[in-house]
């Protein structure tokens, strides 16, 4: 498939715009990928997306390329010169009215990891050197924190979230990460303890911002990889992967995730709140100074947003694996949160998958609750 983002007219279901993810030939961009690869080159904008007002730009990430085996889009190395292949996990800024690609910001170019660009936006105007920035915050997949102009694309900071091993750090010039050659797979030839792993240090739950610390409240994981690159022919209705990865590697510690609270102009861990199993819930931030979330032995907790001290918790029964909602009706405001066991994703982790389900009984409810 070919990655698009399309704008409809609301009240007609009228296609007003379309913007491909993967250019096609005479678009920009196409050059950066090897034959006719863009053809099925993925890119899918499939997580939720941002929009900011005053610049009319909406925002999404872009998923990884197709397939993870990168040999059909480019060279067997790290080395890969002009094959990024735009615009897959990657932050896109179009025209609100046109879809025209303002900026792009390519997170990991040329990605053999599945480290989809997907995660969401969060737009906060914040000081920068003394001037205050429109900034956009992104816990990436690849486990790296970034800090954008959301108006100029330009790369403000770039920080480690979480454990990262394939990669050095960010180099400012390029924006380009620093890559750690035995760390990226290769045709039959394996990477091992690859970390983060293809779950991301960061995945679909989503992150929030508290105007009161500054802080942002990440769901992470702590989650690493071996994988390899593999032949496989494109046939439509399966999955085009090229690639082989065992999952069931926990990284060092306790834990397998964590809320981390993060500091995005300094760039640094304030606290973390550690979670013995993967997949916890997404985090709320309120103006009442605390930061909701859930895990999968369905624990709901409050935290103190500036120390992440435990202040209130409660067991729905079944995992949690959602992000909360915060709503106000007739004066009083109120926290909800869905609770149910998550499926498919913990299948892929071998016995850490298995713990997963062994911890979140089957269940479907959505439990709201009273703030006073």
């Amino acid at each position: 498939m070919r990655g698009a983002i399309t704008a409809y007219d609301q009240e007609t279901g009228r296609e007003v715009w379309r913007t491909y993810t993967v250019p096609g030939p005479g678009e920009p961009g196409n050059e950066t990928w090897k034959g006719e690869s863009w053809k099925t080159g993925g890119g899918a904008a499939w997580f939720i997306g941002s929009y900011d007002p005053q610049l009319n730009l909406v925002y999404y990430g872009a998923s990884n390329a197709a397939p993870w085996g990168g040999g059909v889009r480019g060279p067997d190395s790290s080395e890969y010169g002009q094959y990024t292949n735009l615009y897959t996990a990657s932050t896109l800024a179009l025209d609100a009215d046109s879809g025209k690609i303002v900026w792009y910001y390519q997170t990991t170019p040329y990605d053999v990891w599945d480290y989809d660009g997907v995660n969401e936006l969060v737009l906060v105007d914040a000081s920068v050197e003394g001037q205050k920035t429109p900034l956009a915050l992104k816990a990436d997949r690849n486990g790296f924190f970034y800090v954008l102009n959301r108006k100029t694309g330009q790369l403000v900071s770039a920080r480690p979230f979480v454990l990262v091993n394939w990669a050095k750090g960010i180099d400012p010039a390029t924006g380009r990460p620093i890559e750690v050659a035995e760390k990226r797979p290769r045709q039959d030839v394996w990477a091992r303890d690859v970390c983060p792993n293809l779950f991301g240090g960061k995945n679909w739950e989503p992150m929030s911002y508290s105007p009161q610390t500054g802080l942002v409240y990440i769901p992470t994981f702590n989650l690493c990889m071996d994988i390899v690159n593999r032949t496989q022919d494109y046939k439509p209705g399966t999955f085009f992967l090229a690639s082989e990865f065992e999952l069931a590697k926990a990284g060092p510690g306790d834990y397998m995730s964590e809320l981390v609270a993060w500091d995005p102009i300094k760039q640094k861990k304030v606290w973390g709140n550690k979670e013995e199993l993967p997949f916890m819930g997404g985090s709320l931030s309120t103006a009442g100074g605390l930061v909701f979330h859930g895990n999968v032995f369905g624990i709901f907790k409050a935290l103190d947003a500036w120390t992440g001290k435990v202040l209130w918790q409660f067991s729905t029964g079944s995992g949690i694996t959602a992000g909360p909602a915060t709503y106000e009706v007739d004066g009083v405001q109120y926290v909800a949160v869905v609770s149910g066991r998550l499926k498919t994703p913990p299948s892929f982790l071998g016995w850490i998958g298995e713990k997963v389900f062994a911890a979140s009984p089957e269940g479907g409810a959505l439990f709201a609750f009273e703030l006073q």
